[in-house]
């Protein structure tokens, strides 16, 4: 499978501040906690404490509420989970931006089936045992999510380029149609004035030959 590299677009994130709320994501409620933290969230946190380049804006209230989000237990097993997937797929970072790129919210879609991973977890498992129950669930159900998104783009790709091909063999057939039509005009047009020729000698000869009805005035 080709992988192409697409371009990563940062979103902002939000989190209590002072008594303030920051701008959220299009669509994402306020985290009310750490379990309310979207994969989204998480990686734009990282990204965006990773471009903190001063002593000014990394000591800023700004990188704290950042550092809270990443550092939550939530973006942890978020952000372990989707190294788990990752591994068993070198490419799935760039697979990832494509899905994005392509209009496929793969996101939110992990992110669901994780949060459904653990509101369904065994009540009989606890502790280490029942996160690792979830974690297995997570990657399983990630994979099958990931995997349905690719097929997702793949048919949307094959129906676009079946509709290019369809419109592209129309216009093709529009042309031939036109030449067609071009190339019967034009043989009725020289047909005409062929026989329009033919009239006009026929007159000639016979005016020559003193049928003076015949000669041109």
């Amino acid at each position: 499978m080709r992988i192409f590299q697409g371009t990563v677009f940062l979103l902002a994130i939000a989190t209590p501040l002072a008594g303030t709320v920051l701008a959220q994501p299009s669509g994402d409620p306020a985290p009310t906690g750490g379990e309310a933290y979207t994969y989204v969230q998480c990686d734009s946190a990282r990204s965006e404490l990773a471009a903190m380049d001063t002593p000014q804006d990394r000591n800023s209230a700004r990188a704290k509420a950042l550092l809270d989000i990443y550092t939550s237990s939530r973006c942890q097993a978020i952000m372990a989970e989707r190294a788990e997937l990752a591994s068993a797929d070198p490419g799935m970072d760039s697979m990832l931006q494509m899905l994005r790129e392509e209009g496929i919210n793969i996101d939110s879609r992990m992110d669901s089936v994780a949060r459904a991973c653990r509101r369904n977890a065994d009540p009989a498992l606890s502790g280490e045992e029942s996160e690792a129950s979830v974690r297995d669930c997570t990657a399983k159900r990630q994979m099958i999510v990931y995997t349905e998104a690719i097929n997702e783009m793949n048919a949307s790709r094959r129906a676009t380029s079946e509709e290019d091909r369809a419109r592209y063999e129309a216009e093709v057939a529009a042309v031939e149609r036109r030449n067609r039509e071009i190339e019967a005009e034009a043989v009725a047009n020289r047909d005409a004035y062929e026989e329009r020729m033919a009239q006009w000698r026929e007159a000639v000869r016979r005016c020559e030959q003193g049928e003076f009805e015949y000669c041109a005035d």
